[in-house]
């Protein structure tokens, strides 16, 4: 069947079909998450949904992983060379497609120009689903060329409904899906709407409970970590680009967070395996504002990396408490 993509300006983020008053909890439908966690092992949620309407920022979890005015969850893997293995995108729910964009290429932005030019398609290559009872899903970032559904299909949780890309307003490989009820937002890991007020989610969470476990297993602030070849950046990360190790060079080691918060310390610590001598040692600064994504590193020329010859030891510090610890060989 020839796929019909709607024009840019007609994929809307709701129709009036779908302009149903907020329902019973009971019409809720559980969610199937929107990518396949099982092929993309570094899935991790970047951003939440933010519940507060003014100029500050809420999540459902009464903390700041998310930014003003942003209406959904994206969930990511850590750089392009993950995404282009084809990591695929589900509907969250069963229901009809309504409307399907394609056609927009894959990009990172980063510089003003390349967000000039994705104004007025900020979701990329995306997908409406219409899930009944005034509920719909909007799945955005996918990669171009693959949105597989047109409008009238039916799809079911979990249907293949594309890659995750880097259409639109895109910094990072990920998936962005917003959930509505009618022209409402609402947060899946609560069931709240935008403008309520945050709490720790509980049983009001939207997701299968096989799917919020998945979610939990992943949940760290770590988003990568390891040994390479000299300092490196977050933007290199996330083209895949950290400096190449060589033996006999300098001993680097470098940890990528997300959502880390005001006033946050990463201590990265390298050591002589066995022997436990220092090698390097680095503590960031308090984090002066809090970082969506943050990287740091510590290294020194001498006395030249071996395979196998150090472990380090990462860290990360909020208000006065350890909340990660981990040690790599």
């Amino acid at each position: 069947m020839k796929r019909k993509h709607i024009p840019l300006s007609v994929l809307i983020l709701c129709t009036g079909a779908l302009n149903a008053p907020f329902g019973a909890a009971q019409d809720k439908p559980r969610l199937h998450l929107p990518v396949d966690c099982i092929s993309a092992p570094s899935c991790l949620v970047q951003n939440y949904v933010d519940l507060d309407p003014s100029p500050q920022r809420s999540d459902a979890f009464c903390e700041a992983a998310t930014y003003d005015g942003h209406s959904g969850t994206d969930i990511r893997v850590r750089n392009i060379a993950e995404m282009n293995t084809g990591v695929r995108v589900l509907a969250v729910a069963a229901g009809v497609v309504q409307r399907v964009r394609d056609g927009e290429r894959d990009r990172l932005i980063e510089t003003p120009t390349d967000r000039e030019a994705v104004q007025g398609k900020q979701c990329g290559n995306g997908v409406v689903i219409d899930h009944g009872n005034g509920w719909s899903s909007q799945t955005c970032h996918l990669k171009m060329g693959s949105v597989n559904v047109a409008p009238g299909d039916r799809v079911e949780p979990g249907t293949p409904i594309g890659l995750m890309g880097l259409s639109g307003d895109t910094e990072f490989p990920h998936v962005h899906v917003t959930i509505r009820q009618g022209d409402t937002v609402i947060d899946p890991f609560s069931g709240k709407a935008v403008g309520e007020a945050c709490e720790a989610p509980g049983a009001k969470s939207m997701w299968d409970p096989r799917q919020a476990k998945l979610l939990a297993e992943r949940d760290s602030p770590l988003v990568e970590a390891g040994f390479t070849g000299g300092p490196v950046t977050g933007l290199q990360l996330r083209k895949s680009q950290a400096p190449a190790l060589n033996p006999g060079g300098p001993v680097v080691f470098y940890a990528s967070f997300k959502n880390l918060q005001k006033g946050d310390t990463i201590t990265i610590n390298v050591f002589e395996r066995g022997t436990r001598n220092p090698v390097a040692s680095h503590t960031t600064d308090p984090l002066e504002s809090p970082k969506a994504t943050y990287t740091a590193y510590a290294g020194r020329r001498s006395p030249g990396y071996e395979p196998g010859a150090y472990v380090a030891d990462v860290i990360l510090n909020r208000r006065g408490k350890t909340i990660f610890r981990r040690e790599f060989n």
